[in-house]
Parts: C-alpha cells; structure tokens; sequence
C-alpha cells in the first residue's frame, strides 16, 4: 500500500511511468535495506517515507547522481542511509504538520531503533530550501539533473547531531518551537519498535495528520 501511493504521487509528477519498472524492478524499493515508514488515518496510509540504507551490494540512489559527494560522506560517516520515496496522499499535501511528524518519527526511530545518524536527501530545489532553513541541513554538490529522479534536484545531507544543535540554538529563547516539535514533544499516537533491533515496517498512527490538513 505504501509502495503504491509512492506510485500514484510521483505519476502524477512525471517521476514514475511504470509500476513494473519502477517499483517492482526498483532494486532499492525492494531492498531488505529499505525501511518504510507510514501514517496512517482511519487505517489508511495518508503518508510514507523510507531509508534505504548504504550497503556494499546495493549502494544508495544517489551513488550516481552525485558521485564525488556521496562518496565523501561515506568515507566521513558509518551509518548513512538516503531518504527516499516520499509521498503523502492529495487530501493532506497541504498539511506542513505531516511533513514534519514524518521527519521527525524517521529521525528518532532511525538514530535510536536502526542504528542510522547520518542521511543525504536528493529533493527538488524549492524543497531543499525547506530542509536547510528549517531543519538544519546542508547542501552538496549543485543542483543538476538525476536521472534516478527523473527531475532536477538538490542533493542534502542530514544528521541528528547537527539539526539538534541548529534547532536548539535557533529557537532558544522560544518555548513553544520547532525544536520542541522535532525533539522534545512526544506524541501519543507514535508507535515505535517494542526493541532496538532494526525494524523493517514501523507506523505512525495519527489522528492529528488528518486535522492538520
């Protein structure tokens, strides 16, 4: 289910064109490296987001959309992972509260149930804006085309360390902020693994997606 709203968005957006193609021939989609993450509402996935973890028999999406910069954060980090199929159903692509409780479930259950701190991102420029300004991270290389994408994009790299340190130091004097949202705040309706052990499906049940919409 997962797999097919990734589907639905980016046909609407040009990305896709076959579900054969590019989902079941997808050889990172369908990866054992891959962790989906979802939130649901009423039982239906309104919105998902995965990690598809570095490995030497599968790589990263990025690997050759960026080689130069890619390759340097590997050899700077251990535990590197691309996020990658996001996608969050018409009716709520509006909402910046879902973006967000995505970002914020797959940053914790990936530094403290997957073993992953550090991430690069590949997203369309108008949204790399988003990630830097609001979120702390950091660009690499230019904005060129990727070919896995199918779209011109923005390569960003991401780790837990550094977006607590620049959230925390921008808000600080705010009580009620993004850094609350994104570090302090622990909402209900988050389901985690019962361990740490890596989890290859984990949800995030949320009313509140829906409302925010």
């Amino acid at each position: 289910e997962a797999n097919e709203l990734v589907y639905r968005n980016y046909v609407q957006q040009g990305i896709f064109k076959s579900y054969q193609e590019n989902i079941v021939n997808n050889r990172y989609l369908q990866s054992s490296y891959r962790h989906i993450i979802v939130g649901l509402h009423k039982n239906k996935i309104i919105a998902t987001i995965s990690l598809i973890e570095d490995s030497d028999n599968n790589g990263l999406p990025s690997d050759n959309f960026q080689p130069e910069e890619v390759s340097a954060v590997k050899k700077a980090c251990r535990n590197l992972a691309e996020v990658s199929a996001l996608a969050i159903d018409k009716e709520h692509a509006h909402s910046l509260l879902v973006i967000i409780y995505l970002v914020k479930y797959c940053l914790h259950y990936s530094v403290f149930y997957a073993g992953i701190d550090h991430f690069i991102y590949a997203c369309i420029p108008k949204h790399a804006k988003f990630w830097v300004r609001n979120l702390g991270a950091t660009t690499l290389g230019q904005e060129s085309y990727c070919n896995y994408a199918n779209r011109y994009a923005q390569l960003l790299a991401y780790n837990y360390a550094d977006s607590h340190r620049f959230l925390k130091y921008k808000y600080r004097n705010k009580q009620n902020s993004l850094y609350n949202v994104m570090f302090v705040d622990q909402p209900p309706n988050f389901i985690y693994p019962r361990t740490n052990k890596m989890c290859q499906v984990c949800s995030v049940h949320s009313h509140d997606l829906a409302k925010a919409s």
